[in-house]
């Protein structure tokens, strides 16, 4: 999208010519005031150096503006930049024919818009504290661009009309927005426009919570459960311990400011403290939710309240937090609580009660304590956020399903209950089912070919029968290594039909991985390695140091997405080792230690040990807020051969370089080793030029990779144009943008294909073999997987891989091959001659660029036949 009135270089060079004289006109209390002297001015810069390129700044003057007054009208006026100042406040008026407004990068709580403002186009607001944003849609009718980049925004329904439009342009990320949900928020600008469109026909409110309990092992989780339900329960035997999640649902009435009495609607999750629960703990743990962290308090010394604590900080984020001590036997635990708010400012009060005397002798006690919860639970800022009518009703209709016993909807009955409240179209259906999947209603993982077949309104099933695997002694006498008649036979008959899903889930959670016509359980691999043979001698290595905290589960991710580069199963439950190209590579995690060494041998050494690493760095970077050091192994003589090399910082060696240095000392035989030597193919940030291996095939690296494929343009209307302004390069990156989104629009197609193909399997086998379909499945993934090489490898302009250039010619060649599986298939496929017609139209469109021949017209044609 491009602004209708576009600046010159002009007027570019007027604004850096005016700046000075108009920064001059500051007052000493901060104050800039448009008036009778400024009326000419139709491009006004008082933007602060400190927001300018090293190079720009000279010509800008510093200064401290702090407030902007507009007394009288300025007709003029079409671009005002006051970014990098001292705003706190921010009243634009005067100003009606205002088309760019920069304000980013202040301290401004408040915005404020007086009049119409027809010509507005662009506003930036990114960086700052709103709260609340004074603009009105219907007062800016031609608003085609708003910023609003980590601000503290919660409600923008006022600006509805501007959200729902299809040629706007936004960013809300970073802020706790309520009105649209989170939920829609962070599924991107389509989801947001869709949302407001649908708010146009109606909305309710939706009051429903989620309370999470966490803690260690048998420390009275289950009874806090059971209590808050009724306070009278009996105390759960010794045999209930929670497998995995538990889940209940608590209501109650609470007459929220404004709106009445309303009920709350909370969903209780209940979890194991088991460490091998904790991995899959994270896909649970959500934001916008309430966490207590229960202990008992005759244990209370070994509990890792600060593991507990960091992980409600990663993945609850802001969430509030209470920390609740079990006075079994009356044994109370005193905690630095005031220490502990210091560095977990979501931690808001610590309770302690006797469970098993809440309905007698401590039963005042325990009100008071459930007030609290409450409390907190009203107090959610997500509580009474709107959703459309229809959805609400939707909500009621599977609650009442639920209620009746029912488990499982297929995605036909899903579709039909949505089609009932007036949901019909397949985009609408699947933002509605994903926001649902979010807040936790339901489970419905629609990126999975499989899971997306079945939506799971009983959550408590489906996770006992996925941790039937997890916590099943049945399983160590195989030492975590299962075949296909073992692995099924773990599960109940009420299971069976499921199966598929269930390993679908496992896979998902990275508690189970296939290799060899075996299940592999992490967990339950052997503590200790067999004996294996290890080339001591010129190593190289990296050791990931978690400071503080490391979620439970990044090594058997790691492990999981690796499967396939395991020697010889040289794998237990805290290492393994891989090898590639005659390299090897042996990982371990140092249990309790927080750690995860790295040491390579071989002749390309350096680049396994890169592909590692980037590897890790991608499971890390899936956890926010978690602090890692990288330590490089030193390369001395001595470390060389040392089981205990010097480790030295990444990122101290980093600043040496940049300062010049050459060298840094060991500090274990306190000799010199070349900085650029340690560095050696060991960046793994952002601007790598290190060739990245495909470390594995499972469904949640190909969505990952589809993610990195979504490319964000930053728009400026601002384009600094300087004499050497080279036009081919700007063109250059412009086809390479076109051409990402083409792949983009490939993929796309490909993905709903196999999902269409899903869904009239039933209706393909009447006419097709069922192993023809699966072929079918195969070779589309096949053609992803090449498409997707293709573009990596020409983004970092390395050479194109044949292999992956013929797998995605020969899947194009089979759509008018009659005798192939993937033209049979799309025959009988309602929709199949489209599909064929648009990936042969998207090849051509990319065929040059990855260096491959377009389609003659006369395979064209074959292909239109269908």
């Amino acid at each position: 999208m491009l602004l209708e009135n576009k600046l010159t270089y002009q007027n570019l060079i007027a604004l850096e010519q005016s700046h000075a004289e108009l920064v001059s006109r500051i007052s000493p209390d901060g104050t800039f005031t448009f008036d009778d002297t400024t009326i000419q001015y139709e491009f006004v810069s008082l933007a602060n150096a400190v927001g300018l390129p090293d190079d720009e700044q000279k010509a800008y003057k510093p200064h401290t503006l702090k407030k902007v007054v507009f007394k009288t009208l300025q007709p003029n006026l079409r671009y005002l930049d006051v970014s990098y100042c001292n705003l706190e406040e921010l009243h634009i008026e005067n100003c009606p024919n205002l088309q760019i407004l920069y304000a980013n990068n202040n301290q401004l709580n408040f915005v404020r818009f007086t009049g119409t403002f027809a010509k507005l186009e662009f506003v930036n607001l990114d960086r700052n504290q709103l709260t609340v944003m004074g603009l009105n849609a219907e007062f800016a009718p031609n608003l085609k661009y708003l910023y609003l980049y980590e601000n503290a925004l919660i409600d923008l329904s006022h600006l509805a009309d501007f959200f729902a439009k299809d040629e706007s342009d936004f960013n809300l990320e970073k802020n706790p927005i309520v009105v649209p949900p989170e939920a829609i928020v962070k599924k991107g600008k389509d989801d947001v426009r869709k949302y407001f469109a649908d708010l146009q026909g109606g909305y309710e409110y939706l009051y429903e919570a989620k309370l999470l309990i966490l803690g260690d092992p048998r420390a009275g989780k289950t009874t806090l459960a059971a209590k808050i339900l009724n306070s009278a329960a009996e105390l759960p035997g010794e045999e209930q311990t929670t497998r995995g999640i538990d889940l209940a649902k608590w209501s109650f009435l609470h007459n929220f400011t404004g709106k009445g009495e309303k009920e709350l609607n909370v969903n209780i999750w209940d979890f194991g403290g088991q460490t091998i629960y904790k991995q899959a703990h994270r896909f649970f743990l959500t934001q916008r939710s309430f966490y207590i962290i229960l202990s008992d308090g005759g244990s209370s010394e070994k509990t890792d309240f600060r593991y507990w604590l960091h992980s409600t900080k990663i993945f609850g984020k802001e969430s509030p937090v209470i920390i609740f001590i079990n006075e079994k036997e009356n044994r109370k635990f005193d905690l630095p609580i005031e220490t502990l708010k210091k560095s977990f400012s979501a931690l808001k009060n610590n309770v302690g009660v006797n469970l098993k005397f809440a309905d007698s002798t401590d039963s005042e006690r325990y009100c008071k304590i459930i007030d609290i919860i409450k409390s907190h639970l009203v107090s959610l800022p997500h509580l009474g956020e709107k959703v459309p009518v229809n959805w609400k009703n939707i909500r009621e209709d599977i609650l009442i399903k639920e209620k009746n016993g029912i488990k499982i909807l297929s995605r036909k009955e899903f579709t039909e209950i949505c089609n009932n409240h007036h949901v019909r179209k397949e985009d609408d259906i699947k933002r509605l089912s994903q926001f649902f999947h979010d807040i936790g209603i339901y489970l419905h993982f629609q990126d999975d070919s499989l899971l997306r077949r079945h939506v799971f309104i009983n959550k408590q099933w489906i996770l006992e029968g996925a941790y039937t695997v997890v916590d099943n002694r049945k399983v160590e006498p195989f030492q975590g290594k299962l075949n296909h008649t073992d692995f099924e036979n773990l599960f109940a008959p009420e299971y069976q039909d499921y199966l598929p899903e269930i390993k679908a889930l496992l896979k998902r959670f990275y508690l189970i991985y296939e290799k060899n016509d075996f299940y592999i359980v992490p967990q339950y691999l052997p503590t200790d390695p067999i004996f294996y043979e290890w080339n001591a001698s010129d190593n190289i290595g990296f050791v990931f140091e978690y400071e503080d905290y490391m979620p439970a589960g990044i090594f058997w991710q790691f492990l999981v997405e690796t499967k396939n580069y395991i020697k010889n199963d040289l794998v237990w439950r805290y290492g393994v080792v891989l090898h590639d190209n005659g390299t090897e590579a042996e990982i371990i995690e140092e249990y309790g230690k927080n750690r995860i060494k790295i040491r390579v041998s071989g002749q390309l050494k350096e680049d396994f040990r890169s592909n590692i690493m980037i590897k890790f760095k991608e499971i890390n970077d899936t956890f926010s807020n978690m602090v890692v050091k990288g330590l490089i192994n030193c390369i001395c003589d001595k470390c060389k051969i040392s089981e205990k090399p010097y480790g030295f910082n990444y990122f101290d060696l980093k600043e040496l370089e940049r300062r010049g240095r050459e060298t840094d000392l060991c500090r274990f035989h306190y000799i010199d080793v070349p900085i650029k030597a340690l560095l050696q193919g060991v960046e793994f940030d952002n601007e790598t030029k290190i060739k990245k291996m495909l470390l594995s095939e499972n469904e949640f690296n190909k969505e990952k990779s589809m993610e990195n494929r979504n490319i964000k343009i930053e728009v400026s209307p601002i384009i600094t144009v300087s004499p050497n302004f080279d036009v081919k390069a700007e063109a250059v990156a412009t086809n390479t943008v076109s051409i990402s989104i083409e792949i983009k629009n490939f993929l796309g197609h490909t993905e709903n294909l196999k999902e269409d193909i899903e869904d009239d399997r039933k209706l393909l086998q009447k006419h097709i073999d069922n192993d023809e379909i699966d072929a079918t499945i195969k070779d589309i993934e096949k053609a992803e997987k090449a498409i997707t090489e293709l573009e990596n490898a020409k983004q970092k302009n390395g050479e194109l891989p044949q292999k992956s250039k013929n797998r995605l010619k020969q899947f194009i060649d089979d759509l008018a091959d009659e005798k192939s599986s993937v033209n049979k298939t799309l025959k009988v496929l309602r929709k199949g001659k489209d599909y064929a017609m648009k990936l042969a139209e998207g090849y051509n469109k990319i065929a040059k660029e990855i260096g491959m021949n377009p389609l003659l017209e006369d395979a064209m044609k074959l292909i239109g036949i269908f």
